[in-house]
């Protein structure tokens, strides 16, 4: 093997490194060449002396690579937005059972502090038909109902607040969670 035939060798497994990084390269090795000549070895003992080219290669191109760190390139993105977003839906099953009973929970408390708010009318009601109907005196009227009645309407304008804080609150956690999934979806598109 002659020096050209070495250096091709080298060139066809440095094709990775750019050009300009491999040019002071061949510029030593000729010169090592060209010393061994003076010195009176002939190329297949320099070539004896270098080594393997794929060695060579190897160490010039990790050296290369530590003094010019790259930017790692992107994955290949054939099937992986598809598998990622199956992969999410799975996701979004398992996380939206919380979001669903927080919402039936929200509606249920809703309901019963209307229902609390509402009950002095219903009682009202009872009494009037009572009285109207059955012919009952004031003093056959249960007065337990109406205490309890008038309770349950104070514990209803109690929970009202409560209910729509946390109204609000689950709002924001869903509206959270969306701009979570929507960030995740912009991400695999890019």
């Amino acid at each position: 093997m002659n020096r050209q035939l070495y250096a091709a060798q080298l060139r066809a497994l440095l094709k990775e490194i750019p050009l300009k990084a491999q040019q002071p390269f061949f510029e030593d090795l000729a010169e090592f060449f060209d010393k061994g000549l003076r010195m009176g070895r002939t190329e297949e003992q320099s070539i004896a002396l270098l080594g393997d080219p794929l060695h060579i290669a190897n160490d010039f191109i990790a050296e290369y690579y530590v003094n010019n760190p790259q930017e790692p390139e992107p994955a290949p993105k054939n099937g992986s937005p598809i598998l990622s977003v199956i992969g999410i839906s799975f996701l979004n099953l398992l996380l939206i059972a919380p979001f669903i009973a927080g919402f039936f929970i929200f509606i249920a408390f809703f309901i019963l502090a209307g229902v609390f708010v509402l009950t002095p009318l219903l009682t009202v009601g009872d009494v009037i038909l009572d009285l109207y109907f059955f012919s009952l005196t004031f003093n056959n009227i249960h007065w337990l109902e109406i205490f309890l009645s008038v309770f349950l309407c104070g514990l209803g304008i109690l929970l009202f607040p409560l209910v729509m804080k946390f109204g609000r609150k689950l709002i924001k956690w869903v509206a959270a969670y969306m701009k979570l999934n929507l960030r995740i979806a912009k991400s695999l598109i890019k």
